[in-house]
């Protein structure tokens, strides 16, 4: 369900998700979708992969869906 408290947040007020999400049934295309468009607009993209690649490496090993995560970051990294 979701928390009313959080309806109607504008993105600038709240940029990433709360602690709850991603819960365990979401897609990592999802989360790394989420996760580039909480970016602010001026973002080094490939710096922030880059960043979020060594955040992932530090809670290796990696399930499955994280470690899908960190191949679409690490796609983002090498465009960038």
């Amino acid at each position: 369900m979701a928390d009313p408290t959080r309806a109607g947040q504008a993105l600038s007020e709240n940029p990433r998700p709360d602690a709850r999400w991603p819960s365990a049934q979401a897609r990592p295309e999802d989360v790394f979708l989420a996760w580039l468009l909480a970016l602010p607009d001026d973002a080094d993209m490939a710096e922030a992969a880059r960043r979020e690649i060594a955040r992932l490496d530090r809670a290796a090993p990696l399930d499955a869906g994280p470690e899908r995560l960190r191949a679409l970051m690490i796609e983002l990294a090498q465009a960038g």
